[in-house]
């Protein structure tokens, strides 16, 4: 029995020493490690995926390169540099996650919530979200205030959600604070509250929150506790178009198109409406076709409504 536990320590230490070997000399083979990282982060920030991705894929095969891993998964996640690999990004978010990196364990929780690549699977959101969420990772704080607020494999409880969407805020997550604002705005978890949903959204748009700026916008082109003012309503409009936000772009569009806080401007609607459909927005397709076909529709207040 003694000489068989013998055997065993040494076929795992031997194994261990091929492991570790291989490790070292796949490092010696790709050179400073210290030196790629640097460049894939200077391409990464320069917007030059296709390199950063090369870099970070080589960097990403050593076992304890947790960050490296999550960020080339998060790069086939987003398609960043490359097509779009759901099955590598899972794996390769395993493997980060193995080393406690918490942003792979949210992503991880974001693939089951969406079913991206996986099949959609909330009990397996729940548990990984919540694991990167008790540890302070403040995307993860989001999406488990998203599964209680839509009652995603949980008892639907928009409270609960709010007390999730705090503890984000608590690290200066402006999603965090624009999904505050909407809790209040339509009164769920909380009382109905237009000057409280205004505090969060504002306090999200300062902070460049595209989303923000656009709830912003359509707050004072509909009157949502406050005198309609249609040209404060295109100026939040355009912050949010600009960093390509479809429906800010559409709602723009149709300010364009009806003279409503700006200049009447057909070509700038035009511009607009392309815009929008060029980022997914079905219901700009018809709106340009329309405004192409029939420029003379009659401008009337009740005509102006956004959908």
């Amino acid at each position: 029995m003694k000489k068989k536990s013998i055997i065993v320590i040494s076929l795992c230490l031997v194994a261990s020493i091929v492991i570790l070997s291989s490790n070292k000399i796949y490092m010696l083979y790709i050179g400073d490690c210290r030196q790629l990282w640097e460049e894939a982060q200077t391409h990464y920030v320069n917007r030059q995926y296709e390199k950063a991705r090369e870099l970070l894929e080589k960097i990403a095969r050593i076992d304890t390169a947790h960050h490296a891993q999550y960020l080339t998964g998060d790069m086939y996640l987003k398609g960043l540099g490359g097509e779009i690999d759901y099955d590598k990004a899972l794996k390769l978010f395993h493997q980060s996650a193995t080393g406690g990196n918490t942003y792979a364990e949210n992503n991880i929780g974001f693939m089951y919530t969406y079913g991206l690549g996986v099949t959609k699977d909330y009990s397996q959101a729940f548990k990984w979200l919540n694991k990167a969420a008790t540890q302070g990772n403040p995307e993860a704080q989001i999406g488990m205030g998203s599964l209680y607020k839509n009652g995603w494999g949980v008892r639907k409880d928009c409270y609960i959600a709010m007390t999730w969407y705090l503890r984000s805020v608590a690290h200066g997550n402006t999603d965090a604070m624009n999904n505050i604002g909407y809790l209040y705005k339509n009164g769920l978890g909380v009382p109905k509250d237009f000057e409280e949903a205004y505090f969060w959204f504002k306090k999200a748009a300062d902070k460049n929150n595209p989303i923000a700026q656009y709830n912003i916008g359509n707050m004072y082109c509909y009157g949502e506790g406050m005198e309609k003012d249609f040209a404060k309503g295109a100026k939040w409009l355009t912050k949010a178009a600009l960093q390509g936000n479809a429906p800010a772009q559409y709602n723009l569009g149709r300010m364009y198109q009806w003279g409503k806080g700006v200049e009447k401007d057909l070509q700038q609607a035009r511009f607009w409406f392309q815009k929008a459909i060029d980022n997914g927005h079905e219901k700009a397709k018809e709106a340009l076709t329309k405004i192409k076909s029939d420029l003379s529709e009659k401008d009337t207040e009740d005509s102006f409504l956004f959908p």
